[in-house]
């Protein structure tokens, strides 16, 4: 079934189903935690890793030369930088998986829609 039909059919019953809210919270409360990757140091000297301090729909790749100093701590708060941030862009875009060059030049993203 196409995810167009597919929506079609579940949408109306979703809509007025009466724990719908209390569904909602409940998924939105199990995912707004702090959580972070491993961060890897890149042949550049920076080290970089995905974050997420619970307020983001999705999680931001983040870098810092200083791991040590920076690792675990809030976007903007003086820590890591932003490399990229898939919240900025479209709504419905998500950082799937990303790989290095060995040069360490390169970044290749994988971005997900919808998913």
């Amino acid at each position: 079934m196409r995810a167009t039909a597919q929506a079609q059919l579940s949408e109306p019953y979703l809509q007025d189903h009466p724990l719908r809210q209390q569904l909602e919270d409940a998924v939105e409360e199990s995912m707004s935690y702090t959580r972070t990757t491993c961060p890897q140091l890149q042949a550049d000297g920076w080290y970089y890793w995905l974050f997420n301090d619970g307020s983001f729909q999705r999680d931001v790749m983040v870098r810092s030369k200083h791991v040590s100093r920076d690792f675990g701590k809030a976007v903007g708060s003086g820590g890591p930088e932003i490399v990229y941030d898939p919240n900025a862009e479209e709504k419905n875009l998500s950082l799937y998986m990303y790989s290095w060059s060995p040069s360490g030049a390169l970044l290749t993203l994988i971005l997900q829609e919808s998913g």
